[in-house]
């Protein structure tokens, strides 16, 4: 009964952080940014940015880094928020949270279109296989019989 008291509380609980200098936000309702400089990551947890690159933002540190997900790739990792401005109107994160469910469900349906020409491919593959193995035993019985 008190686990689940606690899991209850936990879940309406906005995610906080020990550290005083880190803001954590919850994924749907993190502000977003727009890239308006390239960036180069430099370390393995650093994310690349192009100019335009929207991004939601999932942590912010006091020193202006942020750690976040970019909307077109999903790839997540840390990037300078000074090469970044906040989008601030509602109506176009919006749009661009709605962008990304679109490009994740067109890409779904790529992947599982592309999912089912392979094994397709690995049938017929299979067939030629098949018939090259008949025919080679083919023409051994025939040398057999002569």
């Amino acid at each position: 009964m008190e686990s689940d008291r606690t899991r209850w509380v936990e879940a309406v609980t906005p995610r906080s952080s020990d550290n005083p200098d880190e803001r954590i936000y919850e994924e749907w309702d993190c502000p977003q940014v727009q890239a308006i400089h390239p960036y180069v990551a430099k370390q393995p947890d650093e994310l690349s940015l192009e100019v335009s690159d929207v991004v939601n933002v999932l942590k912010k540190m006091a020193d202006g880094w942020y750690q976040g997900e970019r909307i077109r790739d999903q790839e997540r990792g840390w990037f300078p928020g000074s090469f970044t401005v906040e989008i601030s109107s509602t109506h176009v994160r919006a749009r661009n949270l709605r962008q990304r469910y679109r490009l994740l469900a067109i890409s779904g349906s790529l992947l599982d279109e592309l999912k089912r020409e392979k094994e397709r491919y690995e049938k017929e593959e299979k067939k030629k296989d098949r018939r090259r193995t008949l025919t080679m035993k083919e023409v051994i019985s025939s040398q057999a019989l002569s």
